[in-house]
């Protein structure tokens, strides 16, 4: 449709480049969308590739969900439901989903990934967040159900899959394919997936059950999927204190995208420590995987894992942007924006790697060893373009900035943006939540950083976001709307957390300010006083934002009532 990216998310930054990737990766990864089935192929050029993976498919639907596109989204849990086809198991239900399918369900390749089937009750409850849809999860239920018992126990099927007692944790194919075992990422998403089946489970039998919670069953699947849960947290959480495993990008999964353990933990730090070569494993390997300089084109790009020698080693756009991830979630519990500056520095990477048209890859070449004959600069390699691996990362790359985490079942948008050192704006307009268009724009400027908030179809909704303030800056004034406002402090990372509901009616702007100096004192020089009245004399009736510039009073026009408001504060300072 030539009107497609009209009906999702609408970014603009100071960089046109950043503008251009957000409509390039959506587009790249609709590219990849079978209109017929449902489904969405891992990747073109590479004949391997247009297939459909059940975990790259879940990715990439995620992708759409959080941009606005939520029917595709559907569209694919629709594929993984009733189109891809699932052997019956011993227990009577059909069991995990295989590593890969036709557009049109059949295997092709039927190894036991167990991240292939726990990705289905996190995919679902993601969509839910977007939402609210309670039909949806009732209509995926049985699916989440399925999920949750296929990863987490032995497959009567294929052996291969098979949860193991002495460690508590699932066996399985990795993530990269090429290899069978006990791994971090594939155990952490076993966790997120049972996690969020008892959570589909607890939603289901508080708002659908007749007769009331308790009485249809949902609450005994919501024990079992968290006794099983707790179980494999426990093995993991041993596993990372072991410290054994091989250094590899994905074990960052921990947190980004699965949240088991927060950006900063202890085990995520490790992790991260060891990707960059400043700590050791169990046996006192230092095995970095980020690039420096001795391949210039790489330097700063980051690998798959130690060892890796597929197409000749080079890094991907996919681990590359997932370091990157893991920083940006980093810098919310951090101050400055020295976590949020990193990830904006992968994906300039990444920009620089992409292909003429925009498009990225799974894998970048160095100049001595592309493998196209007559090529001599055409660095991407083994499957361009292609949905979770490049281009739909690259959009979530993009909305990591802004920290949206849906909850439409809260009627509550609640927003942790983080602008880059270098920007002093973001927008995003037409961000889907339930039933609601909104609009977020993020500014920043010496002493004061403000959030707009548009409710653009103007229903009853809420908000909470979180406003950084540069380090070292005192909290002097909250406004919101012009008005004084409560507010929870952090004076860890210097950040304000603001709550109240959005103005209403369709395009209502809600303004959310948070001063470092006396909100009149627009002239800077820490207190208000004549110099404040020249400045607002200087840029009489300009017009422009509300409460911006030397209008005070948010009535979007410089006059008598920004004269009114200085003299109202005469002499405020914020000692």
């Amino acid at each position: 449709r030539q009107d497609w990216l009209a009906g999702g998310v609408q970014f603009d930054s100071p960089e046109a480049s950043y503008d251009g990737l957000f409509k390039r990766g959506l587009l790249g990864t609709a590219l990849h969308l079978d209109g017929a089935h449902g489904g969405v192929i891992a990747g073109m050029h590479n004949g391997a590739y247009p297939y459909v993976w059940p975990r790259d498919a879940a990715w990439a639907a995620i992708t759409l969900a959080r941009t606005g596109f939520v029917g595709e989204a559907q569209e694919i849990f629709r594929f993984l439901r009733d189109i891809a086809f699932r052997d019956v198991e011993g227990w009577g239900r059909k069991g995990f989903w295989k590593q890969k399918y036709s557009t049109d369900g059949y295997t092709i390749w039927g190894n036991p990934q167990v991240d292939e089937t726990s990705c289905y009750p996190w995919g679902v409850r993601f969509i839910f967040d977007v939402t609210g849809d309670l039909q949806f999860l009732a209509d995926h239920y049985d699916e989440v159900y399925d999920a949750g018992l296929a990863s987490s126990q032995t497959s009567t099927f294929d052996g291969r899959l098979r949860y193991d007692g002495v460690f508590n944790l699932v066996d399985s194919m990795s993530l990269w394919e090429d290899a069978f075992g006990l791994f971090n990422y594939s155990n952490a998403s076993v966790v997120r997936g049972l996690e969020d089946a008892a959570a589909i489970a607890d939603i289901l039998d508080q708002s659908v059950c007749p007769g009331g919670p308790g009485m249809c069953g949902y609450h005994a699947d919501r024990a079992l999927f968290l006794a099983r849960a707790g179980l494999v947290r426990g093995g993991l959480d041993a596993r990372l204190a072991w410290n054994g495993e091989n250094t590899d990008i994905s074990q960052l999964g921990i947190t980004y995208p699965f949240e088991v353990y927060p950006a900063g933990h202890p085990r995520a730090q490790l992790v991260l420590d060891r990707i960059n070569g400043f700590q050791p494993d169990a046996f006192g390997n230092f095995q970095p995987l980020v690039r420096g300089g001795a391949i210039p084109e790489w330097q700063g790009m980051v690998d798959r894992y130690w060892g890796d020698g597929y197409w000749n080693g080079g890094p991907w756009f996919l681990t590359t942007l997932w370091f990157g991830a893991y920083h940006a979630l980093r810098q919310d519990v951090s101050p400055g924006t020295a976590d949020i500056d990193i990830h904006k520095q992968k994906v300039d990477l990444m920009i620089g790697a992409a292909g003429p048209m925009g498009f990225g890859a799974e894998q970048i070449a160095r100049n001595s060893t592309l493998k196209y004959t007559g090529q001599t600069d055409y660095r991407l390699q083994t499957a361009f373009p292609n949905a979770w691996e490049s281009m739909s990362f690259l959009t979530d790359a993009l909305m990591l900035f802004l920290g949206w985490t849906p909850d439409a079942d809260g009627n509550t948008l609640r927003l942790r943006p983080k602008l880059p050192g270098a920007w002093g704006f973001m927008e995003y307009a037409n961000i889907t939540m339930g039933a609601h268009r909104l609009g977020v724009r993020v500014e920043r400027a010496p002493k004061r950083a403000w959030h707009t908030l548009t409710n653009e179809t103007g229903a009853p909704v809420n908000f909470e976001t979180v406003v950084r303030l540069a380090s070292g800056d005192a909290v002097c004034a909250v406004l919101v709307n012009g008005a004084p406002s409560a507010y929870t402090h952090n004076a860890g990372v210097h950040a304000v957390t603001v709550s109240g509901a959005m103005a209403t009616g369709a395009g209502a702007v809600t303004s959310v300010q948070v001063f470092s100096r006396p909100p009149a004192d627009v002239s800077e020089n820490g207190v208000v006083d004549f110099d404040d009245i020249t400045r607002v004399l200087s840029d009489w009736l300009e017009s422009g934002a509300p409460y911006s510039g030397s209008d005070t009073n948010g009535d979007g026009v410089v006059d008598f009532d920004d004269i009114t408001q200085v003299l109202s504060d005469w002499l405020d300072s914020c000692s």
